[in-house]
């Protein structure tokens, strides 16, 4: 079997259970958000937004 096809064999037999899907914001910085007395009050530049798996918004957390 070549590589390719064992690849997606393996990725298909140890992908994770599917859980509830969460809010991921792709920009989510300080500068994209507005405060009101120190607190949020808007989240702004949404155009990455999508519903999707918690482990997706995990890894965009990590990058510098």
């Amino acid at each position: 079997m070549p590589l390719i096809e064992r690849t997606f064999a393996a990725l298909d037999t140890t992908r994770p259970a599917e859980g509830r899907p969460s809010s991921n914001w792709g920009d989510s910085r300080i500068g994209n958000m507005m405060f009101r007395d120190f607190r949020p009050a808007a989240v702004l530049d949404w155009e990455m937004a999508a519903l999707g798996p918690a482990e997706g918004r995990r890894g965009v957390d990590d990058l510098p």
